[in-house]
């Protein structure tokens, strides 16, 4: 199973949904929790600090797990880490600036979910090697 940390390794459609899953249980606890702890506890500065670090934490942390994993399933696809990173920050970025301009936050939303499709739908490609052929193989002559 592949490190949900760091970008170590490349990884397939199932561990691509797993760890989806796992992000959005994650954001539902985490919403879950800072909900409860705003109606059951009493809200002075204090307890409001420690919320508001604890969704803080929490978006930062989803959002950096759900980049990596969005990276490593794109770096599954084309087969280059780097291309990856750069094509998923670009994606990113465009989705932000998207979102400030009322238009266009539509269409970031589609082009999300037409990237989460191929992420999900697409197989890995298989990696295609050469025979060795009497023309191929010099150790022969």
């Amino acid at each position: 199973m592949a490190n949900i940390f760091k970008a170590d390794e490349a990884i397939g459609r199932k561990q691509f949904i797993i760890t989806s899953i796992v992000i959005f249980i994650y954001s539902i606890f985490a919403a879950i929790t800072a909900v409860f702890a705003q109606n059951f506890f009493d809200v002075n500065k204090v307890t409001a600090i420690i919320i508001i670090a604890f969704s803080i934490m929490s978006i930062l942390i989803v959002t950096y797990i759900c980049w990596l994993n969005y990276v490593k399933r794109i770096w599954d696809l084309i087969g280059d880490k780097y291309k990856a990173i750069f094509y998923v920050s670009a994606w990113w970025i465009a989705n932000i600036a998207m979102g400030f301009i009322p238009v266009l936050r539509y269409v970031s939303i589609v082009i999300s979910l037409a990237i989460l499709a191929v992420c999900v739908f697409i197989p890995t490609p298989e990696q295609t090697t050469i025979e060795q052929t009497p023309e191929n193989n010099s150790s022969e002559q």
